[in-house]
């Protein structure tokens, strides 16, 4: 009885937090400008480094008549943030958490400036 209390807890409090990372979403536009802009370029970088002419106006990535504009939906900070509370009720040390935020982190980055590259790719190829 008691673990199924400990366990309803923990989804109780992801839940929460979840919620509050959506809700936060009105409060802390100007940090999900800021990520939406920092994948934008790194978007670009890479397409740069790939030999695909780009530019970046805000949010905006640019590349030969096709355009792909990073929305504060598609940035991946509500995810994260309800990944790191996972990690962060983990029965784990201290070390081990941070260590698997900062991968969480870096692979939600990734994942999220490789789905956009893709996209702006196939846009570019399929006109």
């Amino acid at each position: 009885m008691k673990s199924n209390s400990r366990l309803i807890t923990k989804v109780a409090v992801i839940a929460a937090v979840g919620g509050l990372a959506s809700w936060s979403e009105t409060l802390a536009a100007g940090a999900h400008r800021a990520l939406s802009g920092f994948l934008a370029h790194s978007v670009s970088a890479a397409s740069d480094l790939l030999g695909m002419p780009t530019y970046v106006d805000g949010t905006a990535v640019y590349s030969l008549g096709y355009s792909v504009r990073v929305v504060p939906e598609c940035n991946g900070l509500i995810g994260t943030s309800v990944a790191l509370t996972a990690i962060a009720l983990l029965r784990a040390g201290l070390r081990a958490k941070l260590q698997l935020a900062l991968a969480t982190f870096a692979l939600s980055f990734a994942l999220n400036a490789g789905r956009i590259w893709t996209v702006l790719l196939v846009g570019t190829r399929s006109q």
